[in-house]
């Protein structure tokens, strides 16, 4: 086992090493249909350990109320996040002086 996914609950160990596979192949040599399924596992992987972060952070939450900080965390994104801008900066950087 990969340093580091002994921690992972099975879903996202076994998303983790899918992804880790698919990425010894050549990127040239993939089809789209390959490339989408890796977008899609790596997607579902982050947001497994966002929710296991998000447990192992509050202990005391429902499952209810993980799912609601999960859902937030993918939605609420700061105005300053990286790939949007905010207005008076420039390519994410303050303007200001």
């Amino acid at each position: 086992m990969e340093p580091g996914l002994q921690n992972l609950n099975p879903e996202a160990r076994e998303s983790a090493e899918s992804v880790r596979k698919i990425r010894t192949g050549s990127t040239i040599e993939r089809q789209g249909e390959e490339r989408l399924l890796l977008a899609l596992d790596m997607f579902s992987t982050g947001v497994a350990l966002m929710r296991e972060r998000i447990e192992r952070e509050h202990p005391d939450l429902s499952l209810e109320a993980v799912a609601k900080r999960v859902v937030s965390g993918l939605t609420d994104r700061p105005l300053d996040a990286p790939g949007r801008l905010v207005k008076g900066s420039r390519n994410g950087k303050s303007t200001a002086t």
